[in-house]
């Protein structure tokens, strides 16, 4: 019981981080970060041996990679944003905090 609290808080959790990145649809997609990671699913789902998410990792790696030109244009600085993209940049990174150490304590736990 406790267990389907706590995905379905990482779910609410991961929900509002789409919300968030839908609510400014102006910014496109960002291929860097697409392409970070593509990266990171490659190589986490091979010691894992979850070779589905190395196969979504190779796509998003790929794509990254192809937009490659657009990578400049997708950075900038936490000190260059508005006070509301500060905010959001703020809260998603909670989020994805909250879901790592989630994903820390589920990984212990269950050995």
């Amino acid at each position: 019981m406790i267990w389907s609290v706590i995905i379905l808080a990482i779910l609410i959790g991961c929900f509002v981080a789409f919300l968030f990145a839908i609510r400014n649809r102006s910014y496109g997609i960002g291929y860097y970060s697409l392409f970070l990671v593509g990266l990171i699913w490659m190589i986490g789902g091979i010691p894992m041996e979850n070779y589905l998410l190395s196969i979504f990792g190779i796509i998003f790696f790929v794509l990254g990679l192809q937009h490659k030109e657009e990578w400049g244009a997708e950075k900038s600085s936490f000190a260059t944003l508005s006070e509301k993209g500060k905010k959001d940049r703020l809260v998603l990174t909670g989020i994805l905090a909250l879901a790592i150490i989630a994903s820390l304590i589920f990984y212990f736990i269950n050995g």
